[in-house]
């Protein structure tokens, strides 16, 4: 992995810079998600589509973007489809909170 990291245009610490501060900002993104934040989805999706570009940007084997960009787009589908736009919905979260026993 070292060897294939400098081959790249970016230094291999910058990428490791890089690959935390992404690993963390889909963290703090999944726990906001459970909290129902509909602004986590943006983030996730905004940073997701920096990062596959600055990939095919910087990578001299461009194929090896392609599995991670495929599942990429599945996971902003399903964040994306009507049953997730439900959960993000805030009636649906009042609604919820009505239901709740006391």
């Amino acid at each position: 992995m070292l060897a294939g990291m400098a081959h790249g245009a970016i230094p291999a610490e910058v990428q490791y810079a890089m690959m935390l501060f992404s690993l963390g900002l889909s963290l703090v993104t999944a726990l906001a998600m459970l909290q129902r934040q509909r602004g986590a989805r943006t983030v996730y999706l905004v940073w997701g589509v920096i990062d596959i570009a600055l990939c095919l940007a910087t990578l001299p084997v461009k194929m090896n973007v392609l599995p991670g960009a495929l599942l990429f787009a599945v996971i902003c589908a399903f964040l994306y489809s009507p049953k997730s736009n439900a959960w993000f919905s805030p009636r649906k979260a009042a609604n919820d909170a009505c239901m709740t026993p006391a």
